[in-house]
């Protein structure tokens, strides 16, 4: 994922929003397999303060865990 600042820096109090959609491949996190059912959606907005660029992100996927008691897989 690649967000350009370019015209973000140049202006003195200026603001970028972004809405982007990432497939990622099946993983291994903590020793545990992760399947992601729907694809990553990653929304927002880069808010540019005199010196400092502030952002407010929002990160939503489904994805296939698996129980760790009885080994099913559930989606969440």
């Amino acid at each position: 994922m690649k967000i350009h600042f370019e015209d973000l820096l140049q202006e003195k109090d200026s603001n970028q929003s972004f809405d982007i959609s990432l497939k990622l491949p099946d993983l291994t996190w903590q020793g545990e397999p992760l399947s992601f059912r729907k694809p990553i959606s990653v929304s927002g907005l880069i808010v540019k303060r005199g010196d400092i660029l502030e952002l407010n992100a929002n990160v939503k996927s489904e994805i296939i865990l698996q129980c760790g008691f009885c080994l099913e897989s559930y989606s969440q």
